[in-house]
């Protein structure tokens, strides 16, 4: 079977001639927006297999990936007049199924995820067989940053001349968009594990590069607030690699969570490489935060 193959509804004639709408893997018809992005990416849902997609409110996808067997990971994407849906960002296991259920009003995953989660599990307990039975190797509690560790203090602009459009809105109102920090250099991030090191750039220009290794798990987001489309681009040893083109007042996000990775003894942690390219002149907000092993 074709990744993703299932999934993708292709736009096609009807008796009169009419274009069927796409729709998502629970048979939503998407909307305007959510439908040009997906024809956008199509190419994404082959090269990261696509295991489920569903359209949360009008114009926002949430969207799993399966790009190597057990490890899933997660994107979402769109513009939601609304502000986008309070999600958890839980990445593995029980948090699927709980983000699944909460996605979908409840309805059980589809076979396609299903089966990723039933290979994820496999995969976690295999590797933590595989520390705690390495004599000698097993590792002490993480350590929790107190605070989290920025590429630099000059990193954090304020906001400029602002276009009014979603981005500088609705996207920048919202938790996603969020970028405060207090007097004690604490970070506001309401995700499911203490980040070590953040780059948060609320009015970034011109294109953004950042990569970490031994990541537990990781997360980044963009949207485009002035300009044209740009292609935000991330890469792994282990997931691989998505290019998506994310179009003007429109947000792309991705995270994944390695449960189970060790630095010491397997190493075998993935890395994560985030970046927006394809962007001279174009003005975006930009959030990038890793747990490292």
């Amino acid at each position: 079977m074709v990744p993703g193959a299932i999934i993708l509804l292709a736009l096609g004639a009807t008796a009169c001639g009419i274009e069927a709408p796409l729709t998502d893997s629970v048979g939503t018809p998407l909307g305007e927006k959510s439908a040009a992005i997906v024809l956008e990416n199509l190419d994404n849902d082959t090269s990261m297999n696509l295991v489920a997609r569903v359209e949360v409110q009008p114009d926002e996808l949430l969207e799993f990936y399966e790009p190597a067997p057990g490890l899933i990971v997660v994107s979402r994407a769109g513009a939601p007049e609304g502000g986008i849906s309070p999600l958890p960002r839980a990445a593995t296991g029980s948090g699927i199924r709980e983000l699944w259920a909460r996605a979908t009003n409840g309805l059980p995953p589809t076979v396609e995820l299903e089966g990723a989660l039933e290979r994820a599990e496999q995969h976690r307990v295999a590797r933590r067989v595989d520390v705690d039975s390495d004599a000698g190797s097993t590792r002490s509690a993480r350590e929790v940053h107190a605070q989290p560790l920025y590429a630099s203090a000059t990193e954090r602009p304020a906001i400029s001349a602002l276009s009014g459009g979603w981005c500088d809105t609705v996207y920048l109102a919202g938790d996603h968009g969020n970028c405060t920090i207090d007097a004690s250099e604490n970070y506001a991030w309401s995700g499911p594990i203490s980040p070590d090191y953040v780059v948060c750039l609320p009015d970034r220009e011109d294109g953004a590069s950042y990569s970490r290794s031994d990541v537990n798990y990781g997360y980044a987001s963009v949207c485009a607030a002035e300009g044209t489309p740009f292609l935000f681009n991330v890469s792994s040893d282990e997931v691989g690699g998505a290019i998506w083109s994310v179009a003007l007042n429109t947000w792309r996000e991705f995270y994944l969570y390695d449960d189970g990775c060790t630095s010491d003894p397997f190493d075998d942690c993935a890395s994560m490489n985030v970046s927006v390219t394809q962007a001279s002149g174009d003005r975006f907000h930009f959030h990038f935060l890793v747990r490292e092993d």
